[in-house]
């Protein structure tokens, strides 16, 4: 801990004080120190001191033989954890997460653990690893022919930072809001080494059609969404798209009855509802969306998992 500067009179004592009285205390461990001893202690198997760590909300989402039964589930699927990278810190709301890379002898994954002001854990998740490799755009898109801007699409509490890809040239142009599947995606839908919606994005506007990708309101506020008592479709998906549509019909260099929506995986199956809810659309898009009934495709898809 430094010690303040010295200032002549009685002020120097006062502010002296309490760094004397906390000399004898033991420094506050950094982000990435709590982060390695969740590690070491998924390792070992300290699911009680990990389990501690939780605050109220996590307890009660993720009691102490589920944090177990997981972590049993995934040593079983992936094999022992082999290596943990360093921790890399990444502001999350008015939290920070820290991002660890875990080799396994047979996979690799993020930890993602996120922590309050006061260093209790309130998110811990394991996703598959996100590709260390920076993006390469695809041999079609001619890099000159656009340019991406930063805007923001909703208002208030839910607004979601986005970017508006548009050809270059005065326009108007036709435009397509692109929905995303379930999970907390980010713009680009990144996933691993891919980033589907930004190929699009950059991939349509080389043929000048203007492009807007948002980050998923579970991905941008993911933190005040755990809070909620009740979370639909509405609020994770169909109202931002519907508040993208209404940005697009408010910028000058678009075609307002050029607008298109376009939804992947649940954006595709909620597609009819967006359209309903954000009415006067030029068309809409479903991409790979499902139009059968859910309950006989996660039997479907569950059968197929379970076969590799």
């Amino acid at each position: 801990m430094k010690h303040p500067r010295l200032v002549p009179s009685c002020v120097s004592l006062l502010v002296l004080l309490p760094v004397l009285a906390s000399a004898g205390e033991s420094p506050r461990p950094s982000r990435k120190d709590l982060a390695r001893e969740v590690v070491s202690e998924l390792r070992t198997r300290d699911f009680d001191r990990l389990f501690a760590r939780f605050d109220a909300k996590m307890k009660a989402a993720v009691p102490r033989p589920k944090l177990e039964e997981v972590w049993k589930g995934l040593i079983v699927g992936a094999g022992a954890l082999q290596t943990a990278g360093e921790p890399d810190l990444q502001p999350t709301g008015p939290y920070e997460t820290a991002i660890v890379l875990c080799v396994f002898r047979e996979a690799s994954f993020d930890l993602k653990i996120t922590f309050d002001g006061e260093d209790r854990i309130v998110g811990l998740l394991i996703v598959p690893a996100a590709s260390r490799t920076p993006f390469a755009s695809a041999p079609y898109v001619k890099s000159g022919s656009f340019q991406d801007r930063e805007v923001t699409v909703g208002s208030g509490e839910w607004s979601l930072p986005a970017t508006l890809t548009v050809p270059n040239g005065a326009g108007p142009f036709a435009a397509v809001v692109l929905v995303q599947g379930s999970g907390p995606h980010d713009r680009d839908e990144t996933i691993g080494p891919n980033k589907p919606f930004k190929d699009l994005a950059e991939g349509l506007a080389s043929r000048g059609i203007a492009v807007l990708r948002f980050e998923k309101r579970t991905k941008a506020h993911g933190a005040q969404m755990a809070g909620l008592k009740t979370i639909t479709v509405k609020e994770e998906t169909i109202d931002d798209a519907v508040a993208g549509v209404s940005l697009l019909k408010r910028t000058p260099s678009i075609d307002p009855r050029g607008l298109y929506v376009l939804g992947h995986s649940l954006g595709g199956m909620l597609i009819p509802r967006i359209g309903k809810a954000a009415p006067g659309s030029a068309g809409l898009i479903a991409l790979a969306g499902a139009a059968r009934p859910l309950q006989d495709l996660i039997v479907e898809q569950s059968a197929y998992l379970a076969s590799l």
